[in-house]
């Protein structure tokens, strides 16, 4: 939907590749992802618990970052990258870490196997998304693949995440409170 938009908006000249495209979508799940933790630090006050976690994770960046684009010239590429693995190797797992044992007083394993489903859920969204939007690309006008693409990312995003968890206490839980409301 990416490349869909940018073609509509500013023409062929500055679409993104396919991989950087993935990348981005890749980063922004992520960082999507630590908003919930954010959310979770503020509630229970544990702030003072992750001082030199950013730090940590800027001065990652930055460096993987530098690595990949002057060591291995991955251009943007490299910058998206830097941020993913920067992002997956300081707040990715110190972050729930911290809200599982000093917030909720539960064990790390709880949240990292939810984690492991979670990008699981995702590699398949994105799998699944990634094929049916390269059927309509360029086969049919931008407007109508951005819709198409737009519905399916709809239909997909929404199938995948209740195949994974309908059998989970959380699922019922809000199912149950949507329906008896």
């Amino acid at each position: 939907m990416v490349n869909n938009s940018g073609l509509i908006w500013l023409g062929k000249t500055y679409l993104l590749s396919k991989f950087t495209v993935l990348l981005l979508s890749i980063s922004f799940y992520f960082m999507n992802y630590q908003v919930i933790c954010w959310n979770f630090t503020a509630a229970y006050g544990l702030a003072s618990k992750m001082k030199i976690i950013p730090i940590l994770e800027s001065i990652m960046n930055i460096g993987v970052s530098l690595v990949f684009l002057k060591v291995f010239h991955f251009g943007i590429n490299g910058v998206i990258l830097g941020t993913i693995f920067s992002t997956i190797l300081t707040v990715g797992w110190q972050t729930p870490f911290i809200i599982f044992k000093y917030g909720f007083k539960q064990k790390f394993l709880d949240f990292f196997i939810v984690y492991i489903k979670d990008v699981c859920s995702m590699i398949i969204v994105f799998g699944i998304g990634w094929q049916l939007s390269s059927l309509f690309l360029n086969r049919v006008h931008a407007v109508t693949t951005l819709f198409i693409n737009g519905v399916l990312a709809l239909l997909i995003g929404g199938i995948i995440p209740v195949i994974f968890y309908c059998k989970s206490a959380v699922f019922k839980s809000l199912v149950h409170r949507l329906t008896n409301n």
